[in-house]
């Protein structure tokens, strides 16, 4: 937790200055500071060298670029799109930290943008590596680590055929349809099936035999329709993509019983598995070399 004795929080509550839609932050012994405003197209022309002499003028042993910029997309709609850039103590961009797209309320407020909002993700990105990753130890930023996950996906949903099912059927009836996707992919013995849509007892809109698997003529009342529940995948990967200083999250592979990733971050691995608690992601030793989620 941070020391009643640091005052920059203080300080930068009452330094906070916009303009040209650009904020730069400083990271120096493991504080964040707000200092002058810089050029948001010089910036992202620089070259390493460039960066290189404001690291050394700043005194510091790294640098976090913030730059928000309005968007207008081809559908007609406004964002601004916030990315934080950060560089090492050689002037070399690292990574990319932070992004967010934050939808304006009208086409014209690109020509005026609302302080408060760049104001607000500056404040997100603030909190989010406050309270991520410095409540018990400073990242260093010099460390390079990685971590191998494996997400097992066991989840499985099931009901069962309320009607035979027969070979040109495009409806399958079952005695509940209760916590199955809107849309999906059933399994019924080694035959998979696409639905479109569903109601409360009936998957309509069947395709049968997806991925070349074996169709039978008819299948009997009561026989297991069973749906895994894979949506602990993506969210997993949403969350270890957004955690501040990952670098990379590579998928390895994947399979009916589990999901493997390697993650790339800077720090170490202490730190890593606090900030993946606080979203909620608890991992415990496999082996040596793996971590699996408990969930």
């Amino acid at each position: 937790m941070w020391d009643e004795k640091d005052q920059w929080y203080k300080k930068w509550k009452y330094n906070l200055k916009l303009v040209d839609g650009l904020v730069k932050l400083k990271l120096a012994q493991g504080n964040f500071q707000l200092n002058r405003i810089l050029s948001a197209n010089l910036l992202l022309n620089s070259n390493k060298n460039l960066i290189n002499k404001l690291i050394r003028n700043e005194k510091t042993n790294s640098l976090l670029l913030v730059i928000a910029e309005p968007v207008l997309q081809t559908n007609g709609k406004t964002y601004l799109n916030t990315y934080a850039k950060y560089y090492n103590l050689n002037g070399k961009f690292v990574n990319t930290v932070y992004r967010n797209k934050t939808p304006l309320k009208k086409t014209s407020s690109i020509y005026n943008i609302d302080p408060t909002l760049i104001t607000k993700e500056i404040l997100k990105i603030i909190s989010s590596m406050e309270k991520n990753w410095k409540q018990n130890n400073l990242i260093d930023t010099s460390i390079l680590n990685e971590v191998d996950l494996v997400i097992p996906i066991t989840s499985i949903l099931s009901s069962k055929l309320q009607n035979e099912l027969l070979f040109n059927d495009k409806k399958l009836y079952v005695k509940s349809t209760k916590g199955f996707l809107d849309t999906g992919l059933l399994e019924i013995e080694n035959e998979i099936i696409f639905y479109k849509n569903k109601t409360f007892n009936s998957f309509q809109n069947i395709t049968r035999s997806m991925f070349s698997s074996s169709k039978q003529l008819k299948y009997e009342k009561n026989i297991a329709v069973n749906q895994k529940d894979i949506s602990i995948w993506p969210m997993v990967l949403k969350k270890l993509e957004n955690l501040p200083f990952v670098i990379e999250v590579m998928v390895v592979s994947i399979t009916d019983k589990r999901g493997r990733i390697i993650v790339k971050f800077m720090g170490n691995k202490k730190t890593f598995f606090q900030a993946a608690n606080e979203k909620k992601l608890t991992f415990k030793n496999l082996n040596s070399r793996q971590y699996t989620l408990v969930y």
